[in-house]
């Protein structure tokens, strides 16, 4: 039997907060997906489609590099979890997606809260949380979670070793050697492949996975750095601001500030 290598979805974080309030975050933009279901209400989202109150009869899934802020009106808790579909998925519309709560989505969660207290229940929790996932996304329309078309091997195997070496990333040399082409064309056909040249691809996924670091991690900005392939904190800098549109420790703060409240968090 073929082996088959499905593309993997990432679940960076599951957490359960209470007595969230405030609740303030100014236009986030992060690379990452957020779930949440707040079991009351008195939470909400601004964005370009307005102001959207997260209430306990919908789920809400929110895109990668969307912008929004958060406010709360009063406390509440909160369920939510942070995740990455696989790439490359087809390129949609962004936009926040509201699902109707299902019933036993609710008994699901509330299972997942009362086993909170038991260090033995970790995987479970884990388990049910990842299947309320799998299963709002299966709400989505079909496009959103249709991957793009494989391409070339070649260009897999550039992708591959982009991936696998973020804090020593190769250059355009070393992947058109891997790719077995000359470098102009190699070049050439990997953005005709993917729709941005090799080292655009590169520094985006080094700059989200200093986006993971800054959020999940204790890691100095000097660190962070170095672990993303630069050469220092100020072109780890320069770089991050100029596609995540605020500086890392601005990032960092906003993840830091937009909770006040205590949490059970489950880092995957």
């Amino acid at each position: 039997m073929e082996e088959m290598n499905l593309p993997q979805l990432r679940i960076h974080l599951i957490a359960c907060m209470e007595e969230i309030y405030p609740w303030i975050q100014h236009n986030l933009y992060t690379p990452f997906w957020r779930y949440y279901w707040n079991p009351e209400r008195g939470g909400f989202l601004d964005c370009e489609a307005g102001s959207i109150e997260l209430t306990p009869e919908h789920v809400t899934l929110i895109p990668g590099y969307y912008v929004f802020s958060t406010r709360a009106e009063k406390p509440f808790s909160q369920y939510y979890i942070h995740f990455n579909p696989p790439e490359p998925l087809q390129p949609i519309r962004r936009r926040i997606h509201r699902i109707p709560l299902r019933e036993e989505w609710r008994e699901r969660w509330e299972e997942f809260r009362r086993l909170l207290p038991e260090p033995g229940a970790a995987f479970r929790r884990a388990v049910i949380a990842e299947s309320l996932l799998f299963e709002a996304l299966l709400e989505l329309p079909p496009e959103n979670l249709t991957l793009a078309p494989s391409p070339d091997p070649r260009i897999v195997r550039a992708r591959k070793a982009i991936a696998e070496h973020l804090g020593d990333p190769p250059d355009n040399g070393e992947l058109a050697a891997l790719a077995g082409l000359n470098r102009e064309s190699f070049v050439r056909l990997f953005r005709r492949e993917c729709g941005e040249s090799p080292q655009q691809l590169s520094r985006r996924l080094r700059i989200e996975h200093g986006c993971k670091l800054l959020h999940y991690s204790n890691c100095s900005i000097e660190e962070i750095a170095e672990r993303c392939g630069f050469s220092d904190r100020y072109h780890f800098t320069r770089v991050f601001s100029a596609l995540m549109r605020c500086s890392p420790a601005v990032f960092r703060r906003l993840g830091e500030s937009g909770y006040a409240s205590r949490a059970e968090n489950l880092p995957k």
